[in-house]
C-alpha cells in the first residue's frame, strides 16, 4: 500500500515537468522529428543535384554530337585539299609583294611627275608629238651622264635638268649660247669637280673652306687699309703713319676698343661692331679684362699680343679714348694716353664714355 508521503513526491514531479513545459518523452520526440525533416531535406537537395547533373550530361552528350558531326563536314570539305594551309602561305607573301610594287609604283609616280615638270620646265612635252624623238635625245642623255658618273634615276634626272634650266638661262643671260656641246662641257666639268671633291678628305674640304673664308677677310682688310692708307698720308708727321688695321671700303677708321682714362687706371670696353666678330674672334685678346680698372704697365701687358699682331700686319689698331680723370689731374692724364699710344692709336673723344 502505497503510503501518503510517495504519492507526494510523485506530484511534485509531475508539476515538475509541467514546469518544464514538456516531459522527457516528448522532447525526444520532438527532436527525432526535427531529425526526420534534416533527412528528408537531404535527400531533396541530392535528387535535385543528380537531375542537373544528368541534364549537363545528356547538354554535353549533344555538345560532343555536334562537334563530332561538324569535324566530319569539315574533313568532308577538306578531302584531296591538304595543301590549303600552304597555299593561304603563298596567298600572304604574294599579298605583302603587291603591297611592296604598289609602294615602289607610288614612289615612281611621284618621281616621274617630278621629271616631267622638269622635261616641261626644259620645253619638252610628253603631251605632244616629239615626244619620240624627246626620248631619243633622253637616252642619249641618259648614256653620257651614265658615263660623266651621273645618276640617271628619275628623281635625280629632275634634279639634273632643273640644274641644266638654270644653267641654259643663266648662259643666255651671259651671251652665250646654250649648246648641247657646252651643256655636255659643263656635265663633265661638274663631274671632274665631284672627282677632286671625292678624292678630298672632309678634314681637308673644312680646311680649305676655312683658308677661303680667312682668305677673304684678308682681302676685306687689304682692301680697307688701302682705302685707309690716301687718308694716312695726309696724317703723316702726327704719329699715325701706319694705317688702320680696320678700316671699312671708304677707308673710314673702325675702332677696335672705347678706353676710358681714369683716376685710377684704364678701363676697355668693346666697339660695337657685329661685322668684326669672326675678326675679332681671331685677334689675341682673350687676357685683356673688360670694364674694369687696371693700372698702365697691366694695360701695356695684356695689349702686348694685340700690338705684335698689328706690326706682323704692318698695321695699327684704333681706340677711341674718354677722359675720365679729375679737373685737377690732367697730368695725370697724358700720363695714362701715353701709355695707351704705346699700344694702338687713339681719338679722344668729348663724349661722356
Amino acid at each position: 500500500m502505497t503510503q501518503p508521503h510517495e504519492i507526494e513526491g510523485q506530484g511534485q514531479s509531475y508539476r515538475r515537468g509541467l514546469l518544464l513545459g514538456l516531459t522527457m518523452a516528448e522532447i525526444m520526440l520532438l527532436i527525432i522529428f526535427i531529425l526526420l525533416l534534416a533527412l528528408a531535406s537531404l535527400l531533396l537537395f541530392q535528387k535535385e543535384k543528380e537531375e542537373k547533373l544528368l541534364e549537363q550530361t545528356s547538354n554535353l552528350s549533344r555538345q560532343v554530337l555536334t562537334l563530332r558531326e561538324q569535324v566530319h563536314t569539315y574533313e568532308s570539305i577538306t578531302e584531296g585539299r591538304s595543301d590549303l594551309v600552304q597555299e593561304l602561305a603563298q596567298l600572304r607573301v604574294m599579298n605583302r609583294q603587291q603591297e611592296a610594287m604598289l609602294e615602289q609604283f607610288e614612289a615612281d609616280a611621284e618621281a616621274f611627275a617630278e621629271l616631267e615638270a622638269a622635261l616641261k620646265s626644259v620645253g619638252v612635252d610628253i603631251a605632244s608629238g616629239t615626244l619620240k624623238k624627246d626620248l631619243s635625245e633622253f637616252r642619249e642623255l641618259k648614256i653620257e651622264l651614265d658615263k660623266t658618273g651621273l645618276s640617271s634615276q628619275p628623281k635625280q634626272l629632275a634634279q639634273i635638268l632643273q640644274s641644266s634650266n638654270d644653267l641654259v638661262m643663266a648662259a643666255k643671260e651671259a651671251g652665250v649660247e646654250p649648246t648641247s656641246e657646252s651643256l655636255k662641257e659643263a656635265f663633265e666639268e661638274r663631274a671632274a669637280l665631284k672627282g677632286v671633291v671625292a678624292d678630298m678628305g672632309g678634314s681637308d674640304i673644312v680646311e680649305a673652306l676655312k683658308e677661303n673664308r680667312e682668305l677673304e677677310r684678308e682681302v676685306e682688310r687689304m682692301k680697307g687699309q688701302q682705302a685707309n692708307m690716301q687718308l694716312t698720308l695726309e696724317r703723316l708727321g702726327r704719329g699715325t703713319e701706319k694705317p688702320s688695321c680696320w678700316a671699312d671700303s671708304d677707308g673710314s677708321v673702325e675702332f677696335i676698343y672705347e678706353i676710358a682714362l681714369t683716376s685710377n687706371g684704364v678701363i676697355l670696353r668693346e666697339t660695337d661692331l657685329p661685322h668684326r666678330k669672326d675678326d675679332r674672334m681671331d685677334l689675341p685678346v682673350g687676357e685683356i679684362p673688360l670694364m674694369q680698372d687696371i693700372s698702365e704697365r697691366a694695360f701695356l701687358a695684356v695689349t702686348r699680343p694685340l700690338y705684335e699682331w698689328s706690326e706682323s700686319k704692318e698695321c695699327r689698331f684704333f681706340a677711341r679714348v674718354y677722359d675720365q680723370t679729375d679737373a685737377s689731374a690732367k697730368e695725370l692724364y697724358k700720363n695714362r694716353l701715353k701709355a695707351v699710344q704705346g699700344s694702338m692709336y687713339t681719338y679722344e673723344s668729348r663724349e661722356q664714355f
